[in-house]
């Protein structure tokens, strides 16, 4: 979005009739204001996916891990207690993003809390995760 505020491409648009300089910085303010008004709501509902439905689909797969035996299964539960709590960290991050209105660490902490949600959806049994895993939605349009 930046680049159309460069002084040359202003000059091109202006010089053949296309926009004013006016309607260029009109133009730019409006898909800034809809760019951030989009990573806001979609920041806003990745955190709230997480919270709601992901976190605590792995916090009860936990659960049925916590009277584990073997060390293969202990290991497992680690890791899931590993990653849950690497989303709720992300999760903080991303709606303190949101709270600042940054749109830049929003992006940023909605790719951090997707890195540990899929780490989670890996190892979550498909019958406890509330969402259809990407293989899922992949095969439900073949």
């Amino acid at each position: 979005m930046e680049a159309i505020k460069a002084k040359k491409n202003i000059a091109v648009l202006v010089k053949h009739g296309v926009l004013s300089e006016k309607e260029v910085n009109s133009r730019y303010e409006i898909n800034v204001h809809a760019y951030n008004t989009v990573v806001s709501l979609e920041g806003s509902c990745a955190a709230t996916i997480a919270r709601t439905q992901l976190i605590p689909a792995a916090l009860e797969f936990q659960s049925q891990l916590s009277s584990v035996k073997s060390v293969a299964q202990k290991k497992l539960l680690k890791t899931v207690s590993g990653l849950i709590d690497k989303s709720l960290v992300a999760c903080d991050a991303l709606e303190a993003s949101l709270a600042k209105h940054d749109s830049a660490k929003t992006v940023a902490g909605m790719l951090k809390l997707r890195e540990s949600i899929d780490a989670l959806e890996a190892v979550v049994p498909a019958n406890t995760w509330p969402l259809p895993s990407y293989a899922e939605m992949l095969l439900m349009n073949a």
